[in-house]
């Protein structure tokens, strides 16, 4: 959040809410300003364990647009969201993992075969983004050899958000082929239009030639 230069009391209230849903025993005033206090509850309505699964209140986007225009930077409150995404997607996969790990360590050992395969999978997905959009951009924020040493299970989800923005970017690319498509329809239309009327000026010049010729006879 630091990097993002996130407002102080937006900050605190996050941590705070998933501090105090993760530890209740934490739970302390946070004396939050009105408009951000408003916000935090609304979370706590949604959930804040549903904020690391993606489901924010949408007051925080506006929140932190309003603190860039107080310190007269240029950068987006809806970019913010998406590193905040990004931000608590990790939290959320590291305390899946720690707390997996310490109830279930006899269970949750993962074969040589299935990392092969993960890693496998995350080299070629790696290799296919090539040019994510905006919002797809923190995917290939790591580096391949960042990735490879990643957790299992982190690796995995990484995988299904990539194939979801392959996804997407196979639909605009069909989306655009439709429309170039009908352009170039469009255009011989207009190409045979043009065509059909100058056979017919043509024919209407010979016809009164041959008028004309005849009326001098």
């Amino acid at each position: 959040m630091k990097v993002q230069q996130t407002d102080p009391d937006i900050k605190k209230a996050i941590i705070g809410g998933l501090s105090y849903w993760y530890r209740p025993d934490t739970g302390t005033e946070l004396n939050l300003p009105n408009s951000i206090s408003i916000v935090y509850h609304e979370q706590e309505t949604i959930g804040w364990n549903n904020m690391l699964e993606g489901f924010y209140h949408v007051g925080w986007q506006t929140l932190q647009q309003e603190y860039y225009h107080q310190i007269k930077s240029r950068k987006s409150g809806k970019k913010w969201q998406v590193g905040l995404c990004k931000e608590l997607w990790d939290m959320a996969n590291d305390l899946w993992r720690d707390c997996n790990e310490s109830l279930h360590q006899r269970d949750n050992v993962v074969t040589d075969l299935e990392t092969t395969g993960c890693d496998q999978a995350v080299r070629y997905y790696f290799n296919r983004l090539e040019d994510p959009v905006e919002e797809d951009k923190y995917l290939k924020q790591h580096t391949l050899e960042v990735l490879l040493k990643k957790h299992t299970n982190y690796k995995r989800e990484w995988v299904r958000e990539v194939q979801k923005a392959l996804e997407k970017q196979q639909e605009c690319i069909l989306c655009h082929q439709v429309q170039l498509q009908a352009q170039a329809v469009r255009r011989r239309r207009i190409q045979t239009r043009k065509q059909t009327h100058q056979q017919e000026v043509v024919a209407m010049a010979h016809n009164m030639t041959q008028w004309l010729g005849a009326g001098r006879e």
